[in-house]
């Protein structure tokens, strides 16, 4: 048994790896599909994100720089969900964490410390005082034109692979890298954003 259940699971680590090889294919074709510049802006979707609400302060540069390097923004298509919708907390990894200390040792003061779900140390930012929500819009100002039998397959091997932390696991274990669950997460958040990714070049304006 136990020689069948090694079979299965080498079986399942090449079908892994093909799909791998696969989407590497399909990623150098959309890549070099040229950006083609449409006529005028075309609306794409509304950005939700954090700005610095201080016009002084002694630290204003340095929360800026907060906002700027570490800020992400929530998307949605209409107005109406864009009013609901909050920003992100802005969170740290351990690492930019450090990597922040070492440029502005005074930000130890305004962050908190948590874990995410994996267990792994993360820091919130907590001077949410400061912040304002700000709205913008999205505009599309190139396009790609990719076949959508090639989209759909990317996404389609993006979710087999990066969307179950067992069969990125086993495809780590066989190419003998060191699992890194901040991969799943960039993937997650790659194929939400499949549009922007891999078919647009966007700008943002304020409303």
């Amino acid at each position: 048994m136990r020689n069948g259940k090694g079979s299965d699971i080498t079986r399942k680590q090449k079908d892994l790896l093909r799909l791998k090889r696969e989407l590497d294919i399909i990623r150098k074709k959309i890549n070099s599909l040229a950006w083609l510049p449409l006529p005028k802006p075309a609306f794409h979707s509304y950005a939700i994100g954090w700005e610095i609400k201080l016009t002084s302060s002694k630290y204003l540069a340095e929360y800026k720089y907060i906002v700027d390097e570490f800020a992400e923004h929530s998307r949605t298509k209409t107005l109406k969900k864009a009013k609901e919708l909050n920003p992100p907390k802005i969170t740290l990894s351990n690492k930019n964490y450090i990597k922040l200390l070492a440029k502005h040792p005074m930000a130890v003061r305004w962050f908190i410390k948590g874990k995410n779900k994996f267990n792994k140390n993360i820091y919130i930012f907590n001077k949410r005082e400061i912040l304002v929500k700000k709205i913008f819009k999205i505009y599309v100002t190139h396009l790609r034109t990719i076949d959508p039998n090639l989209e759909s397959r990317a996404t389609e091997i993006k979710k087999t692979i990066y969307g179950n932390y067992k069969n990125l696991g086993i495809l780590y274990k066989y190419l003998g890298l060191k699992p890194i669950r901040t991969e799943n997460v960039r993937h997650k958040r790659e194929m939400r954003y499949l549009d922007s990714l891999f078919k647009e070049e966007l700008n943002a304006i304020h409303l």
